[in-house]
């Protein structure tokens, strides 16, 4: 091999050389921190599952996670001939989107702009292969540094 083609595979992601089918939301009202602690939840996820967890969550972005990851199910059984039973959230992209301005009215005659934010997100779903490793990984949480022992 020479040298190009050995950084092409070095560089090229291992979950982008499988089919994938995505599902698009813009204008999403939450911020960006806010999604994103339900989509960790989700991420690399069998979608059956990601839906199971996302119908027993209390945050109000679960609802729009749950019906966007919904949509690339079908897209991907209607669209991809996939079979719907044997799917992974296989990415989920989270950006920021344009503010919403409003008027804040402050004390002394005083106003300022309050900024409502709106993020969107892309999720892209694709089959299962059996080189794929379930691990519960995104549920694990690592202890803070100061509960762990002393250094050795």
């Amino acid at each position: 091999l020479d040298v190009e083609s050995e950084d092409e595979i070095l560089h090229q992601a291992q979950h982008h050389l499988f089919p994938r089918a995505r599902a698009i939301r813009r204008r999403f009202k939450s911020s960006i921190k806010k999604l994103n602690m339900v989509c960790k939840l989700v991420r690399r996820a069998r979608v059956d599952a990601a839906l199971m967890q996302l119908a027993m969550n209390p945050k109000r972005a679960a609802v729009d996670v749950r019906k966007t990851i919904y949509d690339a199910k079908f897209n991907a059984a209607n669209n991809h001939g996939m079979d719907p039973d044997n799917l992974v959230v296989d990415e989920i992209i989270i950006g920021r989107s344009r503010y919403l301005k409003r008027m804040e009215y402050k004390g002394r005659g005083k106003t300022g702009i309050r900024r409502k934010p709106y993020c969107y997100m892309c999720i892209y779903v694709r089959e299962i292969q059996p080189t794929d490793a379930f691990q519960r990984v995104h549920l694990t949480r690592r202890r803070p540094r100061w509960k762990q022992g002393p250094i050795k």
